[in-house]
């Protein structure tokens, strides 16, 4: 019987992973059009490391300001390689500040290597 894991030592692999979570609301709970910064940011993660996808999700937390919040976000996430996320993951969290900035978001999720951060 032929071992089909071994075919995987010949293929080109992307290591490392990055995801932003664009939120779809301003000012912790208000509902707002995000779309303009749900497309930089495809358009960014693509640029530094070649592609992305994007996929909606329900999240949910507490917020000092308003208790429990519920609210759509898109996920943005990119495989890479390490050099690649050591050359860009400043970027990632430069965008993620913008993001913070201009939906007045109390933090921004990151996700870099599986692990969670807020911005």
């Amino acid at each position: 019987m032929i071992n089909r894991v071994d075919e995987l030592e010949n293929l080109f692999v992307l290591s490392s992973h990055v995801r932003v979570y664009v939120p779809s609301t301003v000012d912790v709970d208000t509902v707002s059009d995000t779309s303009e910064q749900l497309e930089d940011t495809k358009r960014l993660l693509s640029h530094w490391f070649g592609g992305a996808t994007a996929y909606r999700a329900l999240g949910s937390w507490l917020s000092g300001a308003g208790g429990l919040v519920e609210e759509d976000v898109t996920i943005v996430e990119s495989y890479c390689s390490e050099d690649q996320l050591t050359a860009h993951v400043g970027d990632v969290i430069t965008h993620a500040r913008h993001l913070k900035s201009v939906l007045s978001q109390e933090s921004i999720a990151i996700e870099v290597q599986h692990k969670l951060y807020l911005v």
